[in-house]
């Protein structure tokens, strides 16, 4: 029997083909950086859907008990996903620790995103090239980027009534 707790599962699946072995592949969407381990109801852990049965139901079951909200995604449903929910918080906050002045007198808004830079650089360089290099991740870089110029544009031209629309839009999208 094998389990992988690794956050990208690009090739795990033919590894696992090959082997022969039972097996559990799940991805706990937490850690010690940003979750509390001693309380982890409300977190959230992805099963892959390809697992074994019984294995996979062991880890819903100890998900579960914690109050972990658990997810099922074929191994290319995991990736895709994952380009979004970890490439995506991980490039903006690369971007704004590139952007990062010292001398600033930072605002509470600052610090906080500060906080969340170093969090995040604070984790192993293999994780987090594992995240970007991500085959999915490239697609979701362009994405950003594309928003990112588009805004540009925006404050370029000074645009009050354009500004509030992606604004509006903004604040759907986070519901």
């Amino acid at each position: 029997m094998l389990a992988d707790v690794a956050s990208i599962k690009d090739g795990i699946a033919e590894y696992y083909k090959k082997c022969g072995f039972r097996f559990a592949s799940v991805h706990p969407m937490f850690g010690p950086t940003f979750a509390d381990m001693g309380k982890l109801e409300g977190e959230n852990a992805v099963v892959i859907k390809e697992s074994d049965p019984e294995i996979a139901g062991f880890f819903r079951e100890f998900f579960s008990n914690r109050g972990i909200r658990i997810f099922e995604y074929s191994f290319k449903e995991h990736d895709e996903m994952m380009a979004y929910s970890l490439t995506t918080p991980f490039v903006t906050s690369l971007v704004f620790a590139s952007c990062m002045d010292n001398a600033a007198v930072p605002g509470s808004t600052f610090a906080r995103h500060r906080k969340i830079a170093q969090g995040l650089l604070a984790e192993d360089d293999w994780l987090l090239c594992e995240v970007l290099f991500n085959k999915h991740s490239l697609p979701q870089l362009e994405r950003i980027t594309s928003r990112l110029e588009f805004l540009k544009h925006v404050v370029k031209a000074r645009d009050y009534e354009e500004a509030e629309g992606v604004l509006r839009k903004l604040r759907k999208n986070i519901g």
